[in-house]
C-alpha cells in the first residue's frame, strides 16, 4: 500500500551527519542508492548540496528535508520543514489566546518562571530564548533524549542575530524592542560550546545562559517552581503518561497554567495520497507516538486532578473516513467519528485549586 517509507529516522540521523562532512557528492550517491533521490533531481540535489554551509538557512533546513522522503517537492524547489522556533512560540500564543486574552503579555511574564517542555535535539534553547526575551524571569529547557552535534549551538547563534537585527519580529508579548534587545544581550554565551560537549559527554546535566537554563533532567527544576509551562507536538510520544502528569504537578506552582498543543497525527509518511493520514485507526502501527486518542490522553489529566481546557485546531478531512472500506481495529472501535477525526488540538491545564 506504500503507507511505510523507506526512509526511516535512523537514515535521516545518519544522512544528516553526512551532510556535514566535506564529501556531498558521496552523500549524494548514498541518497540515490537507498532510493530517496531519483535520477531525475539529480541537478537540484546537488545545487542544495553545493550551496551548504554551517550557519545557512539550507544547513538548517537540511536536516528537515532528510527527515520524509521529499525529492519531488526539492526538484521543484519547495521543502517540507519541522515548526521553526518562531512558529512555535507564535503558536504558543495562539494558543493562550484561545483561553486567556491576557496571558501573553510582558506584564504577566515579568516575575514567572516557565517550562519548555520537549524542547527537541536540534534547537534546544531557542524556544526558551524567545520566551526569555519576551518578559519571563527565567525559563527551563527541558530535553531528556541526548542533542544532535552541532545544531544547538549553530541555531542558537542564528536565532540570536536574527533576533538583534530584527527584534521587533520577535515581540510576541509588546515587551517592546529596547527590553527585548537587553534581554537577549544579558544572555551569557560564554564557552556555550565548552558546555555542549560537556552534556555530551555527560560531564553535566545542565547549561546555564543566565535567564535560560537548558538541562536533560527533569529533577533539576525544583519543586513549584514553574508559573508557566508549554509543549509543542510532544505529548503524543510521551509514552508513560501518568508519570509526565505527575513531574509537571511537582514542578508546576498552585497557580500556574500550561498550554499544550498535541499532534494525533499519525507522524509516518504515506506515498499514497489516497491513504487516511490516520492509518492507526486500520492497521495498528504506532510510528513513534503512543496511540493515545484525545480523551485518552484528557482523563489521564483529569485523574491527577488537573482542569483541562481544550480547542480543536484541525479535523481529519471527513472524505477520509467516508472512502476506507476496512474496519476500525478494535483498539480503537469503540470511539466515536468526533473523536477520531480530531488531528490537532491545543490544551489548556491548570490545577484544580488553582
Amino acid at each position: 500500500m506504500g503507507m511505510h517509507p523507506k526512509f526511516e529516522r535512523e537514515d535521516s540521523f545518519l544522512l544528516a551527519d553526512m551532510v556535514l562532512g566535506a564529501d556531498k557528492l558521496d552523500v549524494l550517491k548514498q541518497l540515490i542508492d537507498r532510493k530517496l533521490v531519483s535520477v531525475e533531481n539529480v541537478e537540484a540535489w546537488g545545487r542544495l548540496l553545493a550551496a551548504l554551509q554551517v550557519d545557512s538557512t539550507g544547513w538548517f533546513k537540511m536536516i528537515d528535508h532528510l527527515k520524509v522522503r521529499i525529492d519531488p517537492l526539492i526538484g521543484s524547489g519547495g521543502y517540507i520543514s519541522e515548526k521553526s522556533p518562531y512558529d512555535i512560540v507564535g503558536n504558543y500564543k495562539a494558543a493562550a489566546l484561545g483561553f486567556d486574552a491576557n496571558f501573553f503579555s510582558h506584564a504577566n511574564f515579568s516575575g514567572k518562571t516557565a517550562l519548555d517542555f520537549g524542547a527537541g535535539v536540534y534547537r534546544p534553547f531557542c524556544v526558551a530564548v524567545m520566551l526569555f526575551a519576551n518578559g519571563f524571569d527565567r525559563v527551563y529547557s527541558f530535553e531528556p533524549f541526548a542533542l544532535k552535534p552541532d545544531f544547538p549551538l549553530a541555531s542558537l547563534m542564528h536565532l540570536v542575530n536574527q533576533m538583534l537585527v530584527q527584534p521587533e519580529r520577535f515581540d510576541f508579548s509588546g515587551i517592546g524592542e529596547d527590553a527585548l534587545l537587553q534581554r537577549v544581550r544579558s544572555l551569557d554565551l560564554r564557552h556555550i560550546d565548552r558546555s555542549l560537549a560537556a552534556v555530551a559527554n555527560n560531564e553535566t546535566d545542565v547549561i546555564d545562559l543566565g535567564g535560560v537554563l537548558f538541562t536533560s533532567n527533569i529533577d533539576r527544576i525544583p519543586d513549584g517552581a514553574i508559573d508557566a509551562h508549554f509543549s509543542n507536538a510532544v505529548l503524543e510520544h510521551v509514552q508513560d503518561m501518568a508519570r509526565h502528569s505527575s513531574i509537571l504537578r511537582r514542578v508546576t506552582s498552585a497557580t500556574s497554567v500550561g498550554y499544550h498543543i498535541v499532534d494525533f497525527l499519525d507522524h509516518r509518511y504515506y506515498d499514497d495520497n489516497n491513504l487516511s493520514p490516520f492509518e492507526k485507526y486500520y492497521d495498528g502501527v504506532l510510528d513513534e507516538i503512543n496511540g493515545l486518542t484525545p480523551s485518552d490522553l484528557e482523563r489521564v489529566f483529569l485523574q491527577d486532578e488537573w482542569s483541562v481546557g481544550k480547542i480543536t485546531w484541525k479535523t481529519v478531512p471527513a472524505e477520509y473516513f467516508e472512502r476506507e472500506t476496512r474496519p476500525v481495529i478494535d483498539r480503537y472501535a469503540g470511539y466515536s467519528r468526533t473523536e477520531l477525526e480530531q488531528h490537532l488540538n491545543c490544551y489548556q491545564f491548570r490545577k484544580d485549586n488553582a
